[in-house]
């Protein structure tokens, strides 16, 4: 077996200063985190802020004279120094700068460590606090040597803070089309957080692969870490998690009833899938397997076996003779096995030791196990005269947000309160805070960044609708403003318009008061008129009125009683006859219009 004698091949960025004169012409160059979300094949132009005579591990060190004068438009870079005298992990320290500092990348010096050691340094240290805090950063995470360092701090401080971050892949383009991908796993099968949290990776990232492999984009091929049985070990040990007499071995999966043998009989399994299924020109069938695999044939059910997953292999639809051959390729267990013996030698090419590890073209991934960034990374190792996939183009969304992803549950945990998952057009996504909250970054005019550690409800009421004639009430979103008197507010003014209300929607008293005097006053004229045209009727009308009255009070058919009329009248009743000098009395109708004409 070959032992591991190169040093670990990790991505590397570069950074240069817009206004170098001499010493910072040539860019320096940092390594990327196994940590964060490296902007792959991006640049980033920002402000160069020295972060000097502070730790960067406490909120309190971020204070708002490190904002002072930053450009609108570019990024935030912080650079932090983690020495023997941090109080904190170096992830703590990217959490720090992104969540208090508002940063867009973080690069963090460290004072004992050489070029050669940066991949050890940077990679995740396996501590629990470690991992969920490696969750929430969303920034690229740069480790730089003390040299490096003392180059960026002198040109913060000297030349001027706008530098370019260029995210680029170091490698070197491939002139084909297709790129070649491994995914290294530590073990086929386990039951700790770790392998969980590489089959969740994994799982979420085959949608991708599947569909780059499909359209002969990748070349996909599955690999696990294979140890040799340590010296000293006795057989019965060795036999225990081992093949071949200790030649092929695997960490016992931590869970009853298995052992490290049957982990690694599997793992052998999943690379002969893999290779039949090459062999048949539909090598992306092996996504679907492995799914259905980790599904239907676990440990806990007591299905974690070969026959298995010959079932799964079988409901694929494969013909039955590539089940054989799929056999053929384990062969004897104990034998030699020349898909675990490539396994092993690729492993050591590559200097494989964290687990999992994405390649892409000889270079390692490095970034939080996010399958956007992950596919962000794939993506950059296309050239662009090749034409890169559908699937790589910036203005694609990944449902990042969507209840159940990856984005939603981030956001949910949000220790700030930016619960809210808003996803951007370059696969990424913020964490802002929901509806009428505010923080925990925000802008005032001019660019700068005002410190706010954690969102907080917003009151509108403090800065609108503050007259003494008005009362506010704050909404979730927004607020209403109410005027006394009855007034209309006006929003663009802030003010109460009551005057212009008064004079063209609504009456004063004295409007009223005067026009209920002129109603008075003229039902008086309209009365007087009318008596002084009754009394100024002429005699022979009025005896007109009362003899038409009278008729008006007998009635029809009969002649008026003699009982009911005066005694004197109906005496004289008989005696009084018209002479011939007498007026003929007018008609009714004549008695009418002479009325009128009064």
């Amino acid at each position: 077996m070959a032992t591991n004698t190169c040093a670990q091949s990790a991505e590397s960025v570069y950074i240069r200063g817009i206004y170098s004169k001499d010493e910072f012409k040539t860019p320096v160059t940092g390594t990327l985190a196994n940590f964060g979300r490296p902007g792959y094949g991006t640049q980033l132009l920002g402000e160069l802020r020295y972060h000097w005579g502070h730790s960067g591990c406490s909120a309190t060190d971020y204070t708002e004279n490190l904002f002072e004068n930053v450009s609108a438009g570019v990024g935030n870079i912080l650079l932090l120094h983690h020495g023997a005298a941090a109080n904190c992990s170096v992830i703590d320290m990217a959490l720090k700068a992104q969540e208090n500092g508002h940063a867009d990348a973080c690069v963090i010096i460290d004072e004992l460590t050489t070029s050669d050691e940066l991949p050890g340094t940077l990679a995740h240290s396996g501590d629990k606090h470690d991992y969920l805090s490696s969750l929430m950063l969303t920034i690229p995470v740069i480790l730089a040597t003390f040299e490096v360092g003392a180059a960026l701090a002198y040109y913060a401080q000297t030349e001027g803070h706008l530098v370019e971050i260029d995210f680029q892949s170091s490698r070197e383009k491939t002139y084909s089309t297709t790129v070649d991908v491994q995914f290294w796993s530590g073990s086929f099968g386990c039951d700790t957080a770790q392998c969980h949290l590489s089959d969740r990776f994994l799982h979420r990232l085959s949608e991708n692969l599947l569909w780059l492999e499909h359209n002969n984009r990748i070349r996909f091929t599955p690999r696990y870490t294979v140890y040799t049985c340590p010296s000293g070990y006795d057989e019965t040990a060795c036999n225990g998690q081992c093949l071949s007499g200790g030649r092929y071995c695997s960490l016992h999966p931590g869970y009853a009833g298995y052992t490290g043998r049957n982990v690694i009989l599997l793992s052998l399994h999943s690379l002969c899938v893999h290779s039949v299924l090459n062999s048949t020109g539909a090598p992306w069938m092996w996504h679907s397997w492995l799914n259905n695999f980790k599904y239907q044939c676990t440990m806990e059910s007591g299905n974690f076996n070969v026959n298995c997953s010959d079932r799964i292999f079988t409901e694929l639809g494969t013909h039955p003779t590539e089940l054989d051959a799929v056999h053929e390729c384990v062969g004897d267990e104990d034998g030699v096995h020349p898909l675990l013996e490539e396994n092993e030698e690729e492993r050591v090419r590559q200097n494989v030791v964290y687990h999992p590890t994405l390649v892409a073209d000889g270079v390692q991934y490095r970034g939080s196990l996010n399958e956007t960034t992950a596919s962000q990374f794939i993506c950059s190792a296309f050239s662009a005269d090749y034409g890169k996939p559908p699937i790589c183009q910036p203005e694609r969304t990944f449902g990042l947000c969507d209840i159940g992803q990856e984005g939603s549950q981030a956001c949910a945990m949000n220790p700030f309160g930016a619960t809210t998952c808003v996803e951007k057009k370059s696969g990424f996504y913020d964490c802002e805070c929901p509806a009428g909250y505010e923080g925990p970054t925000t802008f005032i005019p001019g660019g700068h960044k005002v410190l706010i550690s954690e969102c907080r409800k917003v009151n509108h009421c403090k800065t609108h609708c503050l007259g003494d004639d008005m009362s506010c009430t704050n909404l979730i979103e927004g607020y209403t403003c109410s005027c006394h008197n009855g007034g209309n507010y006006l929003e663009t003014e802030d003010s109460c318009n009551i005057e212009k209300v008064s004079s063209s929607t609504s009456l004063g008293a004295g409007a009223i008061i005067a026009i209920v005097f002129s109603v008075v006053i003229l039902f008086v004229v309209m009365v007087a008129v009318l008596v002084k045209k009754i009394t100024s009727m002429p005699d022979w009308l009025m005896a007109t009125f009362k003899r038409f009255s009278a008729l008006q009070e007998e009635s029809p058919g009969a002649s008026a009683s003699s009982a009911d009329a005066p005694p004197d009248e109906e005496a004289g009743a008989e005696d009084v006859s018209p002479s011939d000098e007498e007026p003929i009395p007018p008609t009714y109708q004549e008695a009418t219009a002479a009325a009128n004409n009064v």
